[in-house]
């Protein structure tokens, strides 16, 4: 009975295989800003040309581990950014709508309000006042109101100490600040409402009240969907 032959395997490039081989090392470590050999240092380890260690760190830098610093060296960076380009890749390929953006929004920090009840305490409301006073200020800038309105709700998960979380809210971050901005712009009289909703959001979280702060963000985010909807047609 002959043996079906299974096709060749392809060996990955060497550049490819160092990569690989830099970033299991980068990961298990777990340290951002730590520095790394130079270019020259790695060629020599590896007994392989500068070329190649170029090309690896290439992908490195691709992946968001790696990043140059002129005249400093090389360091290892927390991969945040580089999800969060996949995340924008992902929207954009796939045409998601506001209506999707709004609804995993809300699935997003329904759960970041109740984790941070679990672990915020005084000084983290004073922060989320400080941020809605900046709002405030920041009314007739729309690009600052946005990222301050994402600051406000990313600080909210950040409280909660879930990393995950956290990580999954910020990779969407500037998805989230350009839904927020078009928000702004087709409803302005959202603005000073917006304000309002979070104040009280702020108060009920320090009166430890779960449902009644669940259902305000529920309420809050609902809210301005239908008004950016209603206002777009």
């Amino acid at each position: 009975m002959a043996v079906k032959q299974e096709p060749k395997l392809k060996r990955a490039p060497l550049y490819e295989q160092i990569a690989n081989t830099l970033e299991e090392f980068i990961i298990n470590e777990g340290v951002e800003e730590m520095r790394l050999p130079s270019e020259f240092e790695l060629a020599q380890q590896y007994q392989v040309s500068r070329t190649v260690i170029r090309e690896a760190l290439k992908i490195l830098k691709e992946r968001g581990l790696v990043s140059m610093r002129v005249g400093d060296g090389l360091y290892t960076t927390r991969p945040k950014y580089a999800l969060s380009s996949v995340m924008n890749r992902i929207v954009r390929f796939d045409h998601i709508d506001d209506a999707q953006i709004a609804s995993v929004r809300q699935i997003l920090e329904e759960a970041a309000c109740l984790q941070a009840l679990r672990h915020a305490d005084e000084r983290d409301f004073d922060l989320l006042e400080t941020i809605n006073q900046s709002m405030e200020a920041a009314k007739e800038d729309y690009d600052r109101r946005a990222a301050l309105d994402y600051q406000f709700h990313y600080t909210l998960a950040k409280i909660g100490k879930n990393e995950l979380l956290t990580d999954i809210i910020e990779s969407i971050m500037d998805i989230l600040q350009d839904y927020i901005k078009r928000r702004l712009t087709s409803y302005p009289s959202g603005n000073q409402q917006g304000i309002e909703e979070h104040a009280l959001i702020i108060k009920t979280l320090r009166q430890r009240d779960s449902d009644k702060a669940v259902s305000l963000i529920r309420n809050h985010l609902k809210a301005s969907y239908r008004q950016y909807k209603k206002n777009m047609r």
